[in-house]
């Protein structure tokens, strides 16, 4: 999974999963100033959330592909799929990049509640990143732009639930 450079704003604003082995236009040129793409990590996720510690663990691409279903829902705040009609592909919770005023804004995405990671030794947990990283997503119960309905949302839970339906 890829996004733009930690430390720069602006940029894309959703997650590219991008291919292990990649092909170039033969228009392509180099050295052309602009935007990078970058690989995202986990932030900081309490262990409890994924009953495993995934700080700067790198992110896998996951795909959503179902047979002879067209449609897929995320539904964040959810634990289940609207009605019988729909069918449930995995449950998890929602993650975006963390807000800060020198970020861009990236998608709200469902991370399985299972979830894999790429980094394979402590020495890539420990290096420097300028990556993105994923950061659980929790509502605003208090404060300017706070969500009105609180109950029934929470704002002492760690993470928002989702769930990633299809039909």
């Amino acid at each position: 999974m890829a996004n733009s450079d930690f430390s720069s704003s602006g940029g894309g604003s959703n997650y590219q999963c991008l291919p292990e082995d990649p092909s170039y236009s033969d228009k392509t040129t180099s050295n052309v100033p602009g935007p990078t793409l970058r690989a995202v990590k986990y932030a900081h996720v309490d262990a409890n959330v994924f009953g495993k510690d995934l700080i700067k663990h790198r992110v896998p691409c996951a795909v959503c592909e179902t047979n002879e279903r067209v449609a897929q829902l995320m539904i964040p705040a959810e634990t289940n799929c609207p009605s019988s009609d729909w069918s449930l592909e995995y449950r998890g919770f929602v993650m975006s990049e963390q807000e800060s005023s020198d970020r861009g804004s990236t998608s709200y995405i469902c991370v399985d509640e299972n979830p894999e990671s790429l980094t394979t030794n402590s020495a890539e947990v420990a290096e420097d990143w300028n990556g993105g990283f994923l950061y659980p997503v929790t509502v605003a119960c208090s404060g300017r732009g706070n969500i009105y309905n609180c109950p029934p949302y929470r704002s002492d839970r760690s993470a928002l639930s989702c769930v990633v339906c299809s039909k």
